[in-house]
């Protein structure tokens, strides 16, 4: 800020050590921040203030950084690594805000005129109740769940 280098146009990765006043300053230049709570804790570095940048209204999503620091590229296993937030809002991360991040409203949702890119869950649980279950729990949870399809734009890409 003080080498007047930050624009509108930013992607924030890591962001463990900032203080409300840096929050605040990124905030006013509408930077997106990125959070890989995985790496972070493979390398000792902490997590970031998750309240606080809730609290101040910033704009984030999760990375998964690299194999280097990481055991895996799994973002719901990155999203669940992230404190103090519902399903839904880690759900969130990594659809629709992660979408936003990047300047792609249309992706990360269902609505009409959305890209039709889905993932085929399986519930490995026989036992589920599917009509009192949380569909947000179940969703992002790893070991009740795994990733059986991917499709893009309603094709198949890749089966699991």
């Amino acid at each position: 800020h003080a080498n007047n280098m930050l624009s509108s146009n930013m992607l924030i990765t890591h962001a463990v050590h900032t203080s409300k006043v840096d929050l605040e300053i990124l905030k006013s230049y509408d930077a997106k921040l990125i959070s890989c709570p995985r790496s972070n804790q493979y390398l000792a570095n902490g997590l970031p203030d998750y309240d606080l940048w809730q609290t101040l209204g910033i704009n984030f999503g999760l990375g998964t950084d690299s194999e280097a620091s990481n055991y895996n590229l799994d973002l719901r296993e990155e999203a669940n690594a992230t404190p103090g937030l519902s399903a839904k809002q880690r759900f969130e991360l990594i659809t629709s805000k992660a979408a936003s991040i990047l300047g792609r409203k249309d992706l990360g949702v269902i609505n009409n005129g959305a890209n039709s890119d889905y993932i085929v869950l399986e519930i490995l649980d026989n036992d589920i109740d599917l009509d009192t279950c949380d569909p947000f729990e179940l969703a992002m949870d790893t070991k009740l769940t795994k990733v059986r399809e991917i499709c893009k734009h309603s094709a198949l890409v890749r089966k699991i």
